[in-house]
């Protein structure tokens, strides 16, 4: 015995060796794939972060702390299995103040569902250097966990059925399964002893959807819901925005999440560091305890699991079927759950970011369905708004908030093409942690100024401030239209003569560089480049221009209505709006000379709207038509929302063409390789902005002197 330990120990020497050696390699390979990164993608040096730099909060100089009471070193932990209605586990977390947890007394809780796993495990020798008993991290929320439980909160995390640690098969996301098990998790929280009985549910990216069905479960200790970069109507700004299938996405969620749910580590991430993170510090979601048997149990009940990308295959329309589940692409989103969610009476904020695929429109819908300030034509397509939702909008105007910022998927990065070093200045955990005092703690109403301010806050790209508004979009903006004319130009009034312009098709990538679409790409540190100069690209697309601006505010959902005619019927249009300046610069002036990208629209034709004179689509079957090659169409383009400054002397140029990969399959096995654009006359193509002449100064929150140097 003695022996064998002798020879033990140098081994155990050895091993620990070999371990840290390649710790400190892995730590060294770290620093410089960050610095390469930086270099490769033009990144710019650090800023110092402050009012009305990049995007900066509203709130002011100091960022919004709430009251701290406890040492976050100091955090009882516990995990464990929660068993739902039907005998499912599910794998719950618990985070509460030791102090708080060794005198029971009872706090608010913050409940955090997820998809994602909610913790990793970490190897050899990274598992040394965490404080919990069973060695994960949870970097996802590691921030949010910490400012909860420091200001008096507990915190929840659960694994939804089917993934992570937790048991039962997931035949698609957002069933209605999990509007049940919400409820019942919910319920076993007010139950425990340091529960008050009144909680909170946060959520970010698709795990916000996941929030919003809790909202849906009607669970009357529910009180306040926040929710950043959730696609309410995935269908439509997420997975086909426009009608068209987002491929590339669409692959690496699916691909993502069936690689977690079998506990693989996903060998498909795009970039260096986070790659070499999986690798070399752990990945795999955490276990509740030590009984193999179970949980490979659990794991082999999660192969089961849909892939959506097989079962989207041959979707085109919200009712279509999915392969082999039986149910429609309805059923992928919050869509259907809105009445409950509003008859719920929950206080709910969410914000989105304006180049984070179309989730901004989602976060729109959904904040104008509850305030009840929707258009008929999008209302009749949802369902009524129940009488609760009334009473409680007049109860309290900031019952339900909505934040716009120019970020990508998730609030990762500052995509603003006029930022400084592309820095994200904006904490979203501020807001969320304002949001839950004001509802979850009536003595920190004051602290939050919550009361103090409107309901609406949006970021002007180029005026590089925020602005506050009491309803979306904001009531000083008007229409402006433009009429397309036989010199490629936008003129105030309508050309009476017929004419049109032929545009060959390029189907190739138009830009080397990650888009708005990309959104797994955004959550792996690939920020969408939309600070590039544009004008390489007019070959590929039929550009028209505007005449020379004056100064001019954009604010809200642009839109094109194009009449069109394609040599071939399969066709995915695409509109960009573009900024185009060739003027010389102020003395100081932020600028970026050339064409800049501000937002952009994509349209499968096939899917009319739902009237004739209507921008809306429902993107169904029975709202849909073939096309034939030669005839003249309608399609309506609706751009994503955006603010956007255009300083004076500027153009706005339309690139028009179709959408292609990387982002974006193949139209069809017919496509076409003529686009022809037809005008004037009959064919009276516009472009419709929602704008202000001049830059309106009134809202711009916190108040200062007004910028008249654009």
């Amino acid at each position: 015995m003695a022996e064998a330990a002798a020879t033990g120990q140098p081994q155990a020497a050895a091993n620990t060796k070999y371990y840290m050696k390649n710790a400190v390699f892995s730590m060294i390979s770290l620093y410089l794939a960050h610095q390469f990164a930086g270099y490769i993608s033009n990144r710019e040096d650090p800023i110092a972060c402050d009012v009305h730099v990049n995007d900066h909060s509203w709130f002011g100089e100091r960022r919004y702390e709430s009251l701290r009471f406890f040492d976050p070193k100091k955090t009882h932990h516990e995990t464990q299995y929660v068993a739902m209605r039907d005998g499912v586990d599910l794998a719950v977390d618990s985070y509460l103040a030791d102090y708080l947890w060794e005198k029971q007394q009872k706090v608010p809780t913050v409940l955090f569902p997820t998809r994602h796993g909610r913790g990793y495990t970490l190897d050899f020798p990274f598992n040394m250097f965490t404080r919990y008993e069973r060695k994960f991290t949870n970097p996802r929320v590691n921030a949010y966990v910490q400012r909860f439980v420091t200001n008096g909160y507990a915190w929840v995390s659960v694994d939804v059925r089917g993934t992570g640690a937790s048991a039962g098969t997931k035949a698609f996301d957002f069933a209605d399964a999990e509007v049940q098990d919400a409820y019942d998790v919910i319920e076993w929280i007010t139950k425990q002893p340091w529960s008050n009985g009144e909680v909170a549910v946060f959520g970010q990216g698709l795990d916000g959807v996941g929030a919003l069905l809790a909202a849906a479960s009607g669970h009357p200790a529910l009180k306040a819901v926040s929710v950043n970069s959730a696609p309410v109507d995935v269908f439509q700004d997420a997975l086909f925005p426009g009608g068209i299938k987002n491929d590339k996405a669409l692959n690496d969620w699916a691909s993502f999440t069936g690689a977690t749910d079998r506990q693989i580590r996903w060998n498909n991430i795009p970039t260096f560091k986070p790659r070499l993170m999986l690798k070399h510090f752990g990945g795999q979601v955490y276990r509740v305890d030590d009984d193999d048997a179970k949980f490979d149990n659990y794991i082999y009940q999660h192969t089961k699991n849909s892939d959506l990308a097989q079962e989207l295959q041959d979707v085109h329309f919200r009712d279509d079927k999915l392969a082999s589940i039986g149910v429609t692409a309805e059923q992928l989103d919050a869509i259907r759950h809105l009445g409950a969610i509003a008859a719920s009476g929950v206080a709910l904020q969410t914000s989105a970011g304006f180049f984070d695929m179309g989730v901004a429109r989602s976060s729109i819908l959904l904040f104008k369905y509850l305030t009840n300030s929707l258009d008929a034509d999008t209302a009749s397509l949802l369902p009524e708004l129940p009488k609760e939702a009334l009473e409680a909008i007049e109860k309290d105007a900031t019952h339900h908030r909505l934040t716009l910022g120019p970020w990508s998927h998730a609030g990762v990065d500052n995509a603003d093409p006029f930022a400084q070093s592309k820095q994200k200045c904006f904490y979203h955990l501020d807001e969320v942690s304002r949001f839950f005092d004001h509802h979850m703690y009536a003595n920190r109403r004051k602290i939050t100024k919550i009361e103090d301010e409107l309901p609406v806050h949006y970021f002007t790209m180029a005026h590089n401030r925020w602005k506050e508004a009491s309803s979306w979009p904001p009531s000083y903006l008007s229409d402006e239209t433009f009429y397309l004319n036989a010199n490629k130009e936008f003129q105030a009034e309508p050309e009476s003569e017929q004419s049109e312009v032929t545009h060959n098709v390029t189907v190739k990538p138009t830009l080397d560089a990650v888009s708005r679409w990309n959104m797994l790409d955004h959550l792996f540190g690939l920020r969408p480049m939309y600070y590039h100069d544009r004008t390489p690209l007019a070959d590929q697309y039929a550009t028209f221009l505007t005449s020379e601006l004056p100064l001019t505010e954009i604010t809200g959902e642009a839109e094109l209505r194009l009449f069109f005619s394609v040599d071939q019927p399969d066709v995915n249009l695409v509109a960009y709006l573009e900024d185009v300046d060739y003027t010389a610069p102020f003395p100081n002036e932020n600028k970026r000379p050339g064409v800049t990208y501000i937002t952009e629209a994509l349209l499968n034709p096939v899917h009319k709207t739902i009237r004739p004179d209507s921008s809306v689509h429902s993107f169904k079957r029975a709202d849909s038509r073939e096309i034939v090659p030669g005839q003249v169409y309608e399609a309506v383009l609706r751009f994503q929302s955006t603010s956007y400054v255009v300083k004076r002397d500027h153009q706005i140029r339309v690139s028009v063409g179709v959408a292609s990969p990387p982002d974006f399959g193949s139209a069809g096995e017919k496509e076409a390789t003529k686009l022809t654009i037809h005008f004037g006359g009959a064919y009276p193509t516009k472009l419709t902005l929602p704008s202000y002449t001049g830059v309106y100064n009134a809202n711009v929150v916190p108040r200062a002197e007004v910028v008249d140097d654009l």
